[in-house]
């Protein structure tokens, strides 16, 4: 979490001093959860959005809402946090991996390799703020009849040509877990503009609200036996202010990353790409070292200097070799032997929050090679 102080503390305890708890509070009422939904859609340009339990639950309500089910398959990428994965085993579905290339997203070899006749949707990961190209996977869905899930996880707030992330696809998966960008600790969020997929969505995030009078008169569809995912009026108070908060923590984090990019380019490191360098959410500096042993010489010195830094083959189920043993036996952990290799010599840098800009810079010019 970026920035958190006062004013989340006066958001929770207005709330609290209310005693009303629950999203529901009447026909026509305002909630914080339903002020969140409405500022976020018009956000991110989008007809509608729910405010929802977690991200995770983001992504299992958008294949759910899509139709996706047993026997159906999904394209998600070799790196990826477990989640992704997780939601489409969720609903039997099987996940189909696809290799990465230099930009750390698609390979359009293998993704054209790995679709088939059962392909129904490919879930597009915007992996450590910076966004996928949405022109070719746009078109690649649209060739081959398939639903784009934007999973947003890690770049809230970032952009691809001037066009929100998460405003591409039938559905934008956004989760606000306590290491991303903006948070409640726990938390995620739908967008969508379709108006079936948006009833579809809010029923079966709250399977009981369509027998309540908050909402009878939203549903056009024929109604269905759905989940609990709603998420409490302390979330929706917190997130109202998070969200005021996230063009600011972008921008602040634009100017340090700026400087931490400079440094590295100085000392001879090599960028990964960016499909669109001015539409990242610049939390990370992702650089290509020769080899494994830089990558783990650079971690443990970076860190030695206060600055988080990590590999992704470190990072927690962050990777499809971590989680391959549930997944179906058809997929062999040796296919992605090339997303390895790649993963292998990349170092993260994640850019801080916590220190005023000078000590920020202070530690800058103390890194070496």
């Amino acid at each position: 979490m970026y920035y958190c102080d006062d004013l989340e503390i006066k958001a929770i305890e207005r709330v609290l001093k209310t005693k009303k708890l629950f999203r529901y509070q009447g026909k026509d009422v305002e909630t914080e959860c339903s002020q969140f939904e409405k500022s976020f859609a018009r956000y991110l340009n989008s007809k509608h959005s729910i405010l929802l339990s977690s991200g995770t639950n983001a992504l299992v309500n958008a294949l759910f809402s899509l139709g996706i089910t047993e026997g159906d398959e999904v394209l998600i990428p070799a790196y990826t946090f477990f989640a992704t994965a997780a939601a489409v085993l969720e609903l039997k579905a099987t996940p189909v991996v696809v290799n990465i290339d230099k930009y750390l997203s698609f390979d359009s070899q293998d993704l054209q390799h790995k679709v088939s006749d059962k392909t129904k949707a490919l879930i597009a990961v915007h992996m450590d703020g910076y966004a996928c190209n949405m022109n070719s996977l746009t078109d690649f869905c649209q060739t081959h009849n398939i639903a784009l899930i934007e999973d947003c996880a890690q770049a809230v707030g970032g952009q691809y040509q001037n066009k929100k992330l998460g405003s591409f696809g039938a559905f934008g998966c956004f989760s606000f877990n306590v290491d991303k960008i903006i948070s409640c600790g726990e938390g995620g969020a739908l967008s969508v503009n379709d108006e079936e997929l948006y009833q579809k969505a809010f029923l079966y995030h709250d399977t009981c609200n369509q027998f309540g009078v908050t909402h009878k008169d939203l549903y056009s569809i024929a109604k269905f036996s759905g989940k609990s995912m709603r998420a409490s009026e302390i979330q929706g108070a917190m997130m109202n202010v998070q969200l005021d908060r996230l063009d600011t923590i972008i921008a602040d984090l634009k100017i340090r990353k700026e400087f931490l990019d400079h440094r590295f380019s100085e000392l001879g490191f090599e960028h990964i790409p960016a499909y669109d360098k001015n539409g990242e959410c610049f939390t990370t500096t992702r650089l290509l070292c020769k080899d494994a042993a830089l990558v783990n010489a650079m971690v443990i010195s970076l860190n030695n200097l206060g600055i988080k830094t990590n590999s992704p083959m470190l990072r927690p189920a962050h990777h499809i070799w971590q989680w391959h043993s549930l997944l179906p036996k058809t997929q062999h952990k040796f296919d992605f032997l090339p997303t390895i290799d790649i993963l292998s010599r990349i170092l993260l840098v994640h850019v801080s929050l916590d220190e005023t800009i000078e000590e920020w810079l202070e530690k800058i010019k103390r890194i070496h090679a």
